[in-house]
């Protein structure tokens, strides 16, 4: 994926609320974005996965943990994207 920078203004009283720091939130909402974006259909599992940074096996945990189906696509599509996993 080519990426590009996007700028978001978040209030400082919620980083020092929650005890996260700007690269924390950042990855949290490129998660959250790759989720919705996933659950929409708008991009494969695989692409949804790279966005969140997270390796393939990772994201169907945290797909589970959002109550959304990892089972959102043909067997084709599931079988392509698990051949694209490097063995860890």
């Amino acid at each position: 994926m080519t990426m590009v920078k996007v700028q978001v203004n978040f209030p400082k009283e919620v980083l020092i609320k929650t005890g996260r720091t700007k690269e924390k939130v950042a990855l949290e909402l490129k998660q959250m974005m790759a989720l919705e974006l996933y659950r929409n259909g708008e991009l494969s599992f695989g692409q949804a996965a790279r966005l969140a940074e997270m390796r393939h096996s990772d994201f169907i945990n945290f797909l589970g943990k959002h109550k959304v189906s990892v089972f959102n696509y043909t067997s084709e599509e599931l079988e392509e994207e698990l051949q694209d996993e490097p063995l860890k």
